[in-house]
């Protein structure tokens, strides 16, 4: 048997330098866009998380 195991890691350019950024100490502000799903609530949770300010996160409820 070969079990599988899968890791969901929120990233992208913007949020790489944004993480990196503020674990180097610094004040970061992110503005994106995120979908009004379970994943876009779990990003926005990730970002709290990590001193990031959510400067103008809109939230697309289409999505």
């Amino acid at each position: 048997s070969n079990p599988a195991s899968r890791t969901r890691v929120p990233g992208g350019v913007a949020l790489n330098v944004a993480r990196t950024l503020a674990a180097l100490g610094n004040t970061v502000g992110l503005s994106s866009r995120v979908g009004a799903d379970r994943e876009g609530v779990e990003l926005l949770d990730y970002v709290t998380r990590l001193d990031i300010t959510a400067v103008s996160i809109q939230t697309d409820n289409t999505r």
